[in-house]
């Protein structure tokens, strides 16, 4: 009877303790996808030619395996010999140009001269640069950029995002 007894108190004992927890206090984080972006540079349409500044372009692939895209804009910065424009939208590429994690994104010199205001393809001159910053923003609002980014997504072998990348005008 004494260990019936026991027995009896030890498993009320267990019991209380499992009863006892408060399932809303675990909290088990959800965990959030990010943002997956690669930008390649197209090798023969890398740079703006003045020479043939009407129909030339810089040509790029996006590839992403996110599903959950609102936007990709690719923010840049205008460096002349005289003058540097900063932080301008000067590409975007919607969601819907992305067929099976693919999209192709073409820039010409019109482009650039709209994005940083300038006065025209003439402005434009051999050894001008435009450095371009990747900004990902996802359908629940969050944004993904070098800002926020670890080295460890930027970096490596196959990293999984191109937070920057830069084209030049030639003559």
């Amino acid at each position: 009877m004494k260990s019936l007894h026991k027995f009896f108190l030890l498993s009320m004992l267990v019991f209380s303790l499992f009863a006892c927890e408060d399932e809303d206090s675990i909290r088990i984080p959800e965990f959030l996808e990010g943002a997956n972006m690669r930008i390649v540079l197209d090798q023969a349409k890398s740079s703006l030619k003045i020479s043939s500044i009407g129909n030339s372009t810089i040509e790029f692939d996006a590839y992403s395996i996110n599903t959950n895209l609102q936007k990709v804009e690719f923010i840049g910065t205008y460096v002349s010999k005289t003058d540097t424009v900063e932080n301008e939208v000067l590409y975007t590429l919607q969601p819907s140009a992305f067929v099976s994690g693919k999209a192709r994104g073409v820039i010409t010199a019109a482009d650039v001269v709209k994005a940083f205001k300038l006065s025209g393809t003439s402005s434009l001159s051999a050894g001008d640069l435009v450095a371009l910053e990747t900004h990902v923003t996802l359908t629940d609002g969050r944004t993904f950029s070098a800002e926020n980014s670890a080295p460890s997504i930027q970096q490596g072998d196959y990293p999984s995002f191109t937070p920057f990348w830069a084209f030049n005008i030639i003559q």
